[in-house]
This record gives structure tokens, sequence and C-alpha cells, in this order.
């Protein structure tokens, strides 16, 4: 029972660090990045600046000025973000390993927050690697914990799957055995 406690209590922390750090960020961003040039906050590896997101991660569909599309994309996310809820609750037994992936795309509802408080989500962090990596969109602590969290989930996947290849097919003799 402590054992199973502990493991909910991590889990719950990771959601609950996570979507507040998001948040605060946010709010960070809003007060001290709003209205001015991008800055350097990382000499060469990530500059912080103010990006309004009225789309999707990374920017993408930022241009879409459809109102129908972004109250379609505003349930959407409530819709997604509910759905791995529910498979988080339905699957609470399985391994740490496997919940934490989920925990962190979960903590990306900090966006979801955003959408509904501001009708849009703030972005503030670029990438760009001594420009080698530039990246071309600004994000968020949200975007981060969504993209951590999949790639996590698929690397659980990739290594503690079940296999998926077929035993060799061997020949039966008459008998109905292979001979070995």
């Amino acid at each position: 029972m402590v054992k199973t406690f502990g493991k909910y209590a991590f889990l719950i922390f990771i959601f609950i660090g996570g979507l507040f750090s998001d948040l605060q960020t946010k709010k960070w961003a809003l007060k001290n990045l709003e209205g001015n040039p991008p800055r350097v906050f990382i000499n060469g590896i990530v500059d912080v600046g103010f990006a309004e997101n009225h789309g999707m991660i990374f920017g993408i569909l930022n241009d879409k000025k459809d109102n129908l599309f972004k109250v379609m994309l505003k349930y959407l996310r409530i819709i997604i973000l509910l759905a791995v809820l529910v498979y988080v609750v339905l699957n609470r037994k399985k391994s740490t390993l496997y919940l934490l992936p989920l925990m962190l795309i979960l903590a990306g509802a900090g966006n979801v927050v955003d959408i509904f408080a501001r009708g849009y989500v703030v972005d503030f962090i670029h990438l760009h690697f001594f420009r080698i990596l530039d990246w071309p969109f600004f994000f968020n602590l949200a975007d981060a914990y969504l993209c951590i969290g999949m790639v996590l989930l698929i690397l659980y996947n990739l290594f503690t799957g079940k296999k998926t290849i077929q035993p060799e097919n061997k020949q039966l003799n008459q008998s109905g055995t292979t001979g070995d």
C-alpha cells in the first residue's frame, strides 16, 4: 500500500509540477517579454521572446484565421486531454515507467488553460544551437512536456513491447513433429 501511494504521489507530483512550472513561466513571459524583442537566455543555444500562438504545438496552423477552426481546435484539446486522463485512470495499475510519459503529456494541459483564459497560448522559448539547428518556432514548457512524454512513451513501447516476430515455421514430419 505504501509502495502504491508513493507511485501515485510521484505521478501526481510530475503532473502538478509540470503544469505549475508551465503556467508560472508563461506568467513570467507575459510580464517580462511581451512587447520586447527576443533576448539571449543561454548564449548560442536558447533565446526567449514573446509569441502568441493561436494554432497548435510549435505554432503549427498559427496563421489560421477561421473562428470555427479555432473553436474546434479548442474543444479537440479538451477531448484529447480527457481521453488521456481516462486512459491513465483505467491503466493506473501499470508500471510507473509506463504512466510517467502520460503524466508529462497531461502536464501539457497548461496550453489548454491558456486557450480558455487568453484565447491563445503563450510561447517564449526559441532553440537555435549556434545556428546549426535553428528551430523555426517559439514554444513553451507544456510543448516540451508533450514531446518528452511522447518520446518516452515510444521508447517504452519499443523496449518493453511484446515481440511481433513469429517463430520460424519448421517442416513437420508425418508424425506431426518437427523431427528435432
